[in-house]
């Protein structure tokens, strides 16, 4: 299967530690780290999902579609919190997490599979002491929690009841990189730009108005890869960060070329059999507009890992009294941050 970015693939040439040279201020840091830790509440209800007037998709036919309330991550999982996570669960029956790279702490995590984002969703979940959600079989005890090796998770395999991290379904990606907006191709309008976004601009795509052709002027650095540091964006109302550009990301979900051309039931959790990889959402640094839209959709094998892929977790549960957690009005963008 072909790297959804470009030809880049197969073992990163580039130290896990980061890259020499690079180095973000103490501030930028800091920000990061909270950041990268932050969730957002997304509201309860049924959103028109897939391709936007004017667009014309196969694979993403429009259709309404159901989701209960979940939390998401503010930003894509920085490389800070992957090795922090990673070098405690290698501790912990976690043996063979890839080490992913990252060109610095405030920077995306990038050079994962599919099969260590579950495992490492995992691990997160256990260091924090919540329940995991991510199984070797049906039986959701300890024994079963799904640690090492890759192995192709099936749907019932996932306690999605669990008050632990997880990957967001395909559904619930994109109704919150959306924000509420279901209109225009991007929370902000139809048309795009580098202030919006990090993407590579072509003047074949009708809609990027960008006046600089190529990669995003202010990250387009001498060594590749030209991923911009987390949170470089205005967020989307329900606060999300990079939901257009930067990395693609991973989702829960088996990838169904043909979209899902009957109704759904509430919260629509991929194909059953796993034909065609896994669903990417996002797009990153080095492909056109037309594939950054939220309503993107691709397959890529969970095998694969590039410097072109990162991930954002999910949750099910909805603790109280958390002061990282921000809470949406029921209709609307987010109204603010509950502290306790």
């Amino acid at each position: 299967m072909p790297s959804p970015g470009a030809s880049l693939s197969g073992r990163s040439p580039f130290s896990p530690r980061g890259w020499d040279g690079w180095g973000p201020s103490p501030p930028a840091v800091k920000r990061a780290k909270t950041l990268g830790r932050q969730f957002v509440e997304i509201p309860a209800g049924s959103f028109r999902m897939r391709r936007t007037p004017g667009d014309t998709d196969e694979n993403a036919p429009p259709e309404e579609v159901l989701v209960d309330a979940f939390l998401i991550q503010k930003t894509e999982v920085p490389f800070h919190l992957w090795q922090e996570v990673r070098l405690w669960g290698e501790k912990r029956g976690y043996t063979d997490l890839h080490w992913g790279a990252g060109r610095d702490a405030d920077y995306p995590v990038i050079w994962i599979q599919w099969f260590d984002v579950m495992k490492w969703c995992n691990a997160w979940s256990e260091k924090e002491g919540l329940k995991p959600c991510y199984y070797v079989s049906t039986r959701f005890d300890k024994s079963q929690v799904y640690r090492t090796n890759d192995i192709h998770l099936r749907i019932e395999w996932v306690d999605w009841t669990a008050n632990g991290y997880r990957l967001p379904t395909e559904a619930e990606w994109e109704k919150a990189a959306r924000g509420g907006v279901y209109d225009t191709r991007f929370f902000w309008g139809d048309t795009i730009t580098h202030d919006h976004a990090d993407y590579r601009s072509h003047d074949n795509v009708p809609y990027d108005l960008s006046p600089t052709p190529e990669f995003h002027p202010r990250f387009n650095a001498t060594k590749m890869p030209f991923a911009s540091p987390i949170a470089s964006f205005p967020p989307n109302p329900y606060g999300l960060y990079d939901t257009s550009g930067i990395l693609w990301e991973w989702t829960w979900d088996a990838y169904d070329p043909k979209g899902h051309l009957i109704p759904r039931a509430p919260n629509p959790r991929g194909a059953k059999e796993l034909t065609s990889g896994r669903v990417l959402k996002s797009g990153c640094w080095n492909v056109s507009a037309y594939f950054v839209r939220p309503t993107h959709r691709r397959g890529f094998g969970p095998e694969g890992y590039d410097p072109f892929l990162g991930f954002r977790c999910a949750r099910t549960a909805i603790p109280t009294h958390n002061p990282t957690i921000r809470r949406p009005a029921p209709d609307g963008p987010a109204s603010g941050v509950i502290r306790e």
